[in-house]
């Protein structure tokens, strides 16, 4: 039979390669399928673990101006974000980072009824988180750039 005539469907790459579909030739094992199940680049870990970083860093940065506005509050308790920790603890327990998110709890520390922001503490935290997503968010475009140049072949 001819080029046309061939079945190309899905089906047909299955019954060329004993280790199931593979793009490219009929009959040839594509360079993941030889990975043994284990894909080179685990493209859903990575973006979940960059998407609940950018998100906690977004909630710090939220929290921290938050903050800052109610610095003059008598009463008002500071409000903290738990990532880091959370991330290490997820890490050494071998779970998958990518899992693990953000929460957004109260500071009580402190003297009942007094206000507990310190508003260099809280500036010094808005540096920090800015320098982070920045890195985080180039990161990101670097991984998303080379997906890029992989499906285009440049």
């Amino acid at each position: 039979p001819g080029v046309a005539d061939r079945d190309t469907g899905p089906a047909h790459l299955a019954e060329a390669s004993p280790n199931g579909p593979s793009q490219g030739v009929p009959g040839c094992v594509s360079m993941l399928e030889r990975q043994s199940g284990k894909n080179m680049i685990d493209s859903t870990s990575d973006t979940a673990f960059t998407h609940h970083t950018l998100d906690a860093l977004t909630r710090r940065t939220k929290a921290a101006i938050h903050n800052i506005a109610n610095q003059n509050v008598d009463g008002f308790k500071r409000y903290t974000v738990r990532f880091e920790d959370k991330l290490r603890d997820a890490m050494d327990a071998g779970k998958d980072e990518g899992a693990v998110e953000a929460t957004v709890e109260r500071d009580t520390s402190g003297a009942a009824g007094a206000n507990n922001v310190v508003l260099m503490e809280e500036l010094a935290l808005l540096g920090k988180t800015q320098i982070m997503h920045d890195f985080m968010l180039r990161k990101a475009a670097g991984y998303f750039s080379s997906i890029n140049k992989a499906i285009q072949g440049r």
